[in-house]
């Protein structure tokens, strides 16, 4: 007798988000679930719902999740399944994205070092797309962020001084649409009484990082137990977090963030800096400055034209979610009208011959719209998701656009024409916990995910110490395979594994996913089992093996760490990082 399978998918009900989440009042066999509805909106209270929840059953998982699925999305915001959407062709050919070798220093004289350092090492498989990451855009320190700025240099050098006031006055300066904060500026208080420096800063936050491990550890020493026990932990960490955040510790978090972060800087208008004037500017200009739209645009022609380039993309992005990040600290700016801002940025970039866009940190919308005033974080994402697709629908033929940052129903269920999304975290190449991990949330994000979208599994680096295992995932994904190396940093010998002659991928026709005997297993800590992803090509079945055992995600530390025991996985892990030093 062949085993049933049963899907339970929350919906998107009368403005609100269904979720699933354990019940309070358990029975005894603990499996109780609790339908959760929200809508951001404190005048949108509703004792009663519609359509909340899609239920089906089935003996193949596989078509049981593909029709429920897209069931699902359909009934719930419009979304239709990615065999019915055009596939973006970036998923046909290798690519490159600048983002891990230059980070927010890419400039000009980036993209053409890093293409010449493909051409050097194999001329015959220059990537064929590329992905201008963050760095491009013009920013700079709004009035607040510059008074924290005060707080570490008592007097901006004449040259900064002189471009902070010729700042969105120049003659390629077009302002943002108007637009109203959707929290809080919590910097516009006096900075006169605060005298920290960077350095004190960096102290401060490190003293109270190790008041708040010494907490810890008392938790789990045997002073803590009954604290632990009654669950208390929790409690008091996020009792501590407010008044730290709101009170002693702003002044420096804010300062801390403005020295060394680039997402302290505010979006001055949706142009490209003054470092990509042409191919030999570096990145040592001023990001308020603007490259005129010829200047651009010549430099995207000519490395089109010079390195066989099919397109080349632009990410766009919200704000990072972290505990004590910038839009908590300062609020964040929302335009009044997505259809407008979307219109300013979306022509100028075609404009200048960029082909497509990434937008990043998509589920942001939903806690920017529960902020006061606003519609709720449901209504938000309805808005802004519509008046992108609306957009890159009409600038970016052959749906370019690729989606990031958005697992939440509230996009994912609403993507009626775009057909590429990132489904999972970044790819991290300095923790080495991190890979295998990536891995496995990938394959398993895909069998929901890729009913969708085609799922796009993220860069990495051909050479790394993980490197096969990336490469290897990405050829099974079914999604686009592209890189991040550094210029001339390149494994020739995995590449000529991954793309032909020119480039072309030979690729699966489906989303990778688990095999059946592997959708209900941990591969990253049970001991014993193995991934394995499957899909298929035109003449037959493609699996790929993963042994991803020995780290996985931790609730309690909020990261990727290793479950591999003793001095021998301390030693394993010393390993790891000290090949990805030589790297």
């Amino acid at each position: 007798m062949q085993p049933l399978y049963a899907t339970i998918l929350p919906l998107l009900p009368d403005g609100c988000k269904a979720t699933l989440q354990p019940a309070k009042q358990q029975p005894a066999s603990g499996n109780a679930l609790a339908l959760h509805f929200d809508s951001g909106n404190p005048d949108l209270l509703r004792n009663s719902w519609q359509q909340a929840v899609y239920i089906a059953a089935g003996s193949d998982p596989f078509a049981l999740v593909d029709a429920s699925v897209a069931a699902a999305a359909a009934i719930a915001g419009g979304a239709r399944p990615c065999w019915e959407k055009q596939v973006p062709d970036i998923c046909s050919s290798l690519g490159w994205c600048t983002w891990d070798a230059f980070y927010h220093d890419v400039s000009g004289l980036g993209l053409q070092q890093g293409l010449e350092g493909f051409r050097a090492a194999d001329p015959a498989r220059v990537p064929r797309w590329l992905i201008i990451d963050d760095g491009w855009q013009r920013t700079g320190l709004g009035n607040a962020a510059r008074q924290q700025q005060q707080v570490l240099h008592s007097k901006p050098p004449p040259q900064q001084q002189q471009q902070q006031q010729q700042a969105g006055s120049g003659p390629h300066s077009h302002p943002l649409p108007d637009s109203s904060l959707a929290g809080k500026d919590n910097s516009s208080s006096s900075s006169s009484s605060s005298s920290s420096s960077y350095r004190s800063s960096a102290w401060l936050l490190r003293g109270v990082r190790r008041v708040l491990q010494g907490c810890q550890r008392l938790v789990l020493s045997g002073v803590g137990a009954v604290a632990e026990r009654l669950n208390w932990w929790p409690l008091l960490l996020s009792g501590l977090r407010t008044p730290l955040l709101c009170g002693v510790l702003t002044r420096c978090l804010k300062a801390f963030n403005v020295a060394t972060s680039e997402h302290s800087k505010r979006l001055l208008s949706p142009e490209f800096n003054a470092k990509f004037s042409n191919l030999t500017v570096g990145p040592t200009l001023d990001t308020s400055s603007t490259a005129s739209a010829a200047d651009v645009a010549g430099v995207i022609a000519a490395v089109k034209q010079r390195y066989n380039l099919k397109h080349v993309d632009a990410m766009t992005d919200l704000e990072p979610p972290c505990n004590w990040s910038q839009l908590v600290l300062a609020g964040v700016g929302l335009p009044h009208d997505p259809a407008s801002f979307y219109q300013q940025l979306h022509s100028y970039l075609a404009s200048l011959g960029i082909d497509g866009v990434k937008v990043d940190v998509q589920n942001q919308l939903e806690l920017v719209g529960s902020a006061a005033g606003q519609p709720g974080g449901q209504a938000l994402a309805a808005a802004w998701h519509a008046a992108l697709e609306a957009s890159a629908g009409r600038h970016f033929p052959g749906n370019q656009l690729i989606n990031c940052m958005c697992h939440n129903t509230n996009n994912l269920y609403r993507m009626a024409a775009t057909n590429l999304a990132r489904v999972s975290d970044d790819f991290y190449p300095r923790l080495p916990a991190s890979h295998a991990p990536h891995v496995a949330v990938c394959a398993f994000n895909s069998l929901f995910m890729g009913v969708i979208v085609t799922p796009d599994w993220d860069m990495f680096h051909s050479r790394h110490p993980r490197a096969l295992l990336h490469a290897t995932a990405r050829m099974i994904s079914g999604g686009p395979v592209y890189v991040s190396d550094k210029p001339g940093a390149h494994d020739t010998v995995l590449l000529a594994r991954l793309a032909l002659p020119g480039g072309l991928l030979l690729q699966p026709l489906l989303p990778g996913r688990p095999t059946r005997d592997c959708l209900f297993v941990d591969p990253c800590r049970d001991g014993v089992s193995v991934l394995k992803v499957w899909s298929r090509n035109c003449c037959n079945g493609v699996v790929a093996a993963f042994n991803l055992q020995g780290s996985c995600w931790s609730r309690s530390k909020l990261n990727d760490c290793s479950s591999t025991s003793g001095a021998k996985g301390q030693q394993q892990q010393q390993q790891q990082q000290q090949q990805q030093r030589q790297q």
